[in-house]
C-alpha cells in the first residue's frame, strides 16, 4: 500500500515490474512514457548537446563540467539533508508518515535542483550567458515565460509538480525564444574558463534560490498534511487552503528560479539601476500573472466549461466551493484594476474598450446559455473583457501601472492580503462563505487604496520638483 503512494524512481520501477518491462529496449521505453522523468531526460540531453558543442575546446570544457559538479554536490547533500529535517520532524510530532514525506519531499527537492541547476548549466555551458543577460528580461521573453507558467497551472493538476513542470517549460521556452533572436545570435560564444571564485559566486546564488524554494516546499507539505481529514476541523477549508499553498510555492520558486537566479548570476554589478528595473519587473509581472490566473481565470473556465456541456453556471461553479464569490472577487478586483489605470494614466480608452467588450460577452453568454445569473454572467464577462485588453496592449505592466514604486505597492499590498486570506479563512469553518466576501472585499479595497496613496505621493513629488 505505501510502495503504491510513492513517486519517482520506485513507483516506475513497480509499474514497470507489473507490465513486464524487464527488457532494456521496454525499460527505455518506460522512461519515455512516465512523466516525471522529464528533468532527468532534459539533463540528459542538456549535458549531451552542450558537450557536442564543445568538442574543439574539450579540455576547458571538462574542467569547468568538473568544477562546476564538485563545488554543486557536497553543499547540495548538506542542505538537502538539513531542509528535509523541518518539515519530517513537525509531521512526526503530529503523526504523520515520515517515510513517505521524507521520499515525496526528496522527489520535490530533486525537481527543484534540476530545474535551478541544470537550466542554468545548459546556458553557461552552450555559451548564451551574453545573450541571456542581455534579451532574456525583455518583453517578449517575460511573455513567454509567463504564458507558459499560467498554461501549467491549468494543464496540471494543482500541485507542486504542476508548477515546477512549469518552471522547466519556462526554462526552455525562454532560452529557446532568446535562441531566435536575431540580435542575441552574434553573442552565443564558446564558454571560457572560468576562476574558481566566478564559480562559487554563481554556485552561491543557486544555493540560496533552492534553499529557498526547498523551504517553501516544507511548508507545502506540512500545509498539506494539516489539510487532510486526519485533524479535525480543517476538512472543509482543502480545497481553498491547498490552491493558496501551491500558488505561493509556485510564485516564489518561479520568482527566484526563473527571473532572479539568472539575472543574479550573469550580472556584474547587481547593484546598478537596470538590475534592480528588470528585478522588479519580473516579480511584478510572475506575481500578476499567477494571480490572475489562479483567481480570475478559474472561476471563466469552470463556467465555460459547464455551458460546453450543458450544466449550466451553478453547478460548475460549485465544483471549486463558492464560485459565485470568487466571481465577484473578480468584479472587485478589475473595478480596482480600472481605477489603477484611471488615477495613474488617466486614460479613458482602456475602460471604455474592456466594458465594451464585457457588454458584448454578457449579450453572448446570456443568450446561448439562458441563464439569469446576471451577475455571475457579468463577472466571467469582465475577466474575459480584461485578458482581451492586456493582449490588446501587448506590454502587460504598461497597463496596469507606469511607475515601479506603484508596482512594488501592488505587489506588497497583494501578498499581504492572500496571507491574510489564508489566515482569517480559518476563522470560518462549515459551508458558510461569507467570509470570503468580506476578505474580497477588503482586497479589492486595499488596491484602491494604495492607487490613492501612490497618486498623492506622486502628486506631491512633481510639485516639490516645480
Amino acid at each position: 500500500m505505501l510502495v503504491g503512494r510513492l513517486t519517482g524512481f520506485g513507483r516506475d520501477y513497480v509499474i514497470a515490474s507489473e507490465f513486464g518491462l524487464t527488457e532494456l529496449s521496454d525499460a527505455l521505453v518506460a522512461i519515455l512514457v512516465f512523466p516525471e522523468l522529464i528533468p532527468q531526460i532534459f539533463l540528459a540531453s542538456s549535458v549531451a548537446v552542450s558537450l557536442i558543442k564543445l568538442l574543439p575546446i574539450t579540455q576547458q570544457a571538462s574542467r569547468l563540467f568538473s568544477n562546476v559538479i564538485s563545488l554543486f554536490s557536497i553543499p547540495y547533500i548538506l542542505i538537502t539533508g538539513l531542509l528535509l529535517t523541518f518539515p519530517i520532524s513537525i509531521l512526526a510530532l503530529v503523526g504523520g508518515d515520515e517515510y513517505l514525506v521524507s521520499s515525496l519531499g526528496t522527489y520535490d527537492l530533486l525537481l527543484i535542483a534540476f530545474i535551478t541547476f541544470i537550466s542554468y548549466l545548459s546556458i553557461v555551458i552552450s555559451g548564451g550567458v551574453n545573450a541571456y543577460s542581455c534579451f532574456g528580461f525583455s518583453q517578449s521573453s517575460v511573455a513567454v515565460l509567463n504564458v507558459l507558467l499560467i498554461y501549467s497551472i491549468f494543464v496540471g493538476n494543482g500541485s507542486i509538480q504542476s508548477f515546477l513542470y512549469g518552471l522547466l517549460a519556462a526554462h526552455v521556452g525562454r532560452f529557446i525564444w532568446i535562441m531566435l533572436e536575431p540580435r542575441a545570435r552574434l553573442l552565443f560564444e564558446f564558454p571560457r574558463l572560468m576562476d574558481t571564485a566566478e564559480l562559487t559566486t554563481i554556485l552561491r546564488v543557486l544555493y540560496v534560490a533552492f534553499s529557498v524554494s526547498a523551504v517553501m516546499l516544507g511548508l507545502h507539505l506540512v500545509c498539506r498534511f494539516l489539510s487532510s481529514d486526519q485533524i479535525s476541523g480543517f476538512a472543509s477549508q482543502i480545497h481553498y487552503q491547498l490552491r493558496a499553498s501551491d500558488m505561493l510555492v509556485g510564485i516564489l520558486s518561479a520568482f527566484i528560479s526563473v527571473v532572479w537566479l539568472p539575472r543574479l548570476a550573469a550580472c556584474s554589478r547587481p547593484e546598478s539601476a537596470r538590475f534592480f528595473r528588470l528585478f522588479t519587473q519580473g516579480l511584478r509581472q510572475t506575481f500578476i500573472c499567477v494571480l490572475l490566473g489562479l483567481y480570475c481565470l478559474d472561476p471563466a473556465l469552470n463556467f465555460l466549461w459547464g455551458l460546453y456541456f450543458k450544466e449550466g453556471f451553478d453547478q460548475a461553479a460549485m465544483q471549486n466551493g463558492n464560485g459565485a464569490i470568487i466571481c465577484l472577487f473578480s468584479v472587485g478586483a478589475f473595478c480596482s484594476l480600472l481605477g489603477c489605470v484611471w488615477v495613474v494614466r488617466n486614460d479613458w480608452k482602456t475602460p471604455v474598450v474592456t466594458l465594451l467588450c464585457a457588454l458584448g460577452f454578457i449579450a453572448i453568454i446570456t443568450t446561448f446559455s439562458g441563464t439569469r445569473d446576471i451577475v455571475s454572467v457579468a463577472a466571467v464577462s469582465l475577466v474575459i473583457s480584461l485578458m482581451i485588453v492586456i493582449v490588446w496592449h501587448g506590454k502587460f505592466s504598461m497597463v496596469i501601472i507606469r511607475r515601479a514604486f506603484f508596482s512594488d505597492l501592488m505587489v506588497l499590498t497583494s501578498v499581504v492580503s492572500v496571507v491574510a486570506l489564508l489566515g482569517i479563512e480559518r476563522l470560518f469553518l462549515g459551508p458558510d462563505h461569507q467570509g470570503y466576501l468580506v476578505i474580497m472585499r477588503v482586497m479589492s479595497a486595499v488596491l484602491v487604496v494604495s492607487a490613492l496613496t501612490y497618486y498623492y505621493i506622486y502628486r506631491g513629488a512633481r510639485a516639490s520638483k516645480l
